[in-house]
């Protein structure tokens, strides 16, 4: 069971003219999944604090002053970090923890990760941001990240085991891009979010208005989830998901599409096989429709938190035992 909470503090320090974000926490972190609670409550004050700082480039989270023995969930702490470097300062109160936790669990040096005492950690995160460019390795010194800042953002390259990976371009603290390599290096998949780069250049993704998914030069998915865009649906989105016919997967969250809407999009787009449409405005009509065989290659539908009812919900399964629905 979780103790006392983490007090979570942060300020900013400069060093050769880079501003550094420190985070700081204090207190007993829970042993194992005893410690999940305290995870997600310093996930939330480190998500809190890095968007009232937007403009900053590096972080510490400053750990000398935590008490740290085992748990996997302390991952989690450093999720709302993406788009910038960042590193631990450690004291003997945590540094056994977390380097256990980085080469078990991540596969990582420690010794590019954690830092005593808090000047050292600073002292990194500066010298990386003033290179420009910096290499991270796993636990058996190959590569594993190459980041650098760069004239359209921030990029990250994490290699895998069995060869190329995964590029990550981060535009203002925004994840902006995302390419997915084989092992040859060749792309597999190319995901964009539509916000510019800091170069201001703007996709397709922009222009949609959407998550873009594209795969062998096509787009398979448009992601209309303003959770996902940081925008409202366009008001001419049904034309725009209609003019791709080949699509694979439509994800309308938190948006207040309607039964017609669905309708339109299923009598238009035959060949869609995943369709979210979680917190929208559908009712058991869209249950309904799909019972009688609208979306014949549908596999995939989720409809959490719409007005559904289950008795609409166990009609759809008896007609459609092959198709997965989360309700």
């Amino acid at each position: 069971m979780d103790g006392a909470p983490i007090e979570v503090t942060h300020r900013v320090v400069e060093e050769h003219g880079v501003p550094v974000l420190l985070i700081s926490f204090l207190g007993t972190y829970g042993f194992g999944s005893g410690g999940n609670g305290d995870a997600g409550r310093m996930e939330d004050a480190v998500k809190s604090i890095a968007e009232s700082h937007p403009g900053l480039e590096v972080v510490v989270l400053d750990g000398t002053s935590l008490d740290y023995q085992w748990g996997d969930m302390i991952g989690r702490v450093a999720v709302p970090l993406g788009g910038r470097a960042w590193v631990w300062a450690v004291s003997e109160r945590c540094s056994g923890g977390l380097t256990s936790y980085i080469e078990a669990e991540e596969g990582l040096s420690p010794r590019e990760w954690l830092f005593e005492p808090l000047a050292a950690a600073v002292a990194e995160v500066v010298r990386r941001r003033r290179a420009g460019r910096f290499e991270l390795h796993d636990s058996e010194g190959g590569v594993a990240q190459e980041c650098a800042w760069t004239e359209r953002g921030y990029r990250e390259r994490q290699y895998a085991s069995e060869g190329p990976g995964v590029e990550s371009l981060w535009a203002n603290r925004r994840l902006v891009e995302r390419v997915y390599r084989g092992s040859a290096g060749e792309e597999e998949w190319l995901v964009m979010w539509p916000f510019p780069d800091e170069a201001g250049g703007r996709s397709e993704a922009c222009r949609l208005g959407a998550r873009v998914i594209i795969k062998q030069g096509r787009i398979r998915t448009l992601d209309f989830n303003p959770r996902q865009t940081g925008r409202t649906l366009r008001p001419d989105w049904l034309e725009v998901v209609c003019s791709y016919p080949e699509l694979y997967e439509l994800d309308l969250c938190h948006t207040p599409v309607t039964d017609e809407d669905v309708a339109r999009v299923l009598e238009r787009l035959p060949d869609l096989t995943r369709l979210a449409l979680s917190h929208s405005c559908v009712t058991d009509r869209t249950l309904a429709r799909l019972a009688e065989g609208a979306g014949p290659a549908l596999k995939w539908v989720t409809l959490s938190h719409c007005q559904v009812s289950r008795e609409a919900a166990q009609a759809l399964k008896a007609a459609r035992p092959a198709l997965t629905f989360q309700r």
